[in-house]
């Protein structure tokens, strides 16, 4: 049985989430800012903030905050589904693209909030 995911209001979340079977899909550019582009569409139906982000070749770090509903589960469904949608129809492919569900942890203080960015931070990629 899954555990309960935890969401509410005026939350501040890191949200991890991992490529099927650990693959490594994130690529070329184009599938960097697909992404980045899905984000901010999520952003603007849903209303959350997005306060730090990496993207690796095979899993996605986000902190964001819902500052006005509780809709956590909704705009990661949002999210994941419609980049993986956009990625295997530009890549001409099927089957999954996310592996599990997404991993989201609540940021309850100011030390987990600086050790959580400077987590995201040291996950990013080399330019």
């Amino acid at each position: 049985m899954r555990p309960i995911r935890i969401s509410m209001i005026n939350g501040l979340f890191h949200i991890t989430t991992r490529c099927d079977n650990k693959n490594f899909y994130f690529r070329e550019d184009e599938d960097f800012i697909e992404y980045l582009k899905v984000v901010e569409k999520a952003r603007q139906k849903y209303g959350f903030k997005l306060h730090a982000y990496c993207i690796t070749s095979n899993h996605v770090h986000l902190l964001i905050s819902t500052p006005a509903e509780d809709n956590l589960s909704k705009l990661m469904q949002y999210i994941n589904g419609q980049y993986s949608k956009n990625y295997n129809r530009r890549h001409k492919r099927t089957g999954h693209f996310w592996g599990e569900r997404f991993y989201s942890t609540i940021i309850e203080s100011e030390n987990q909030l600086l050790n959580t960015i400077f987590y995201i931070e040291l996950n990013t990629p080399p330019q």
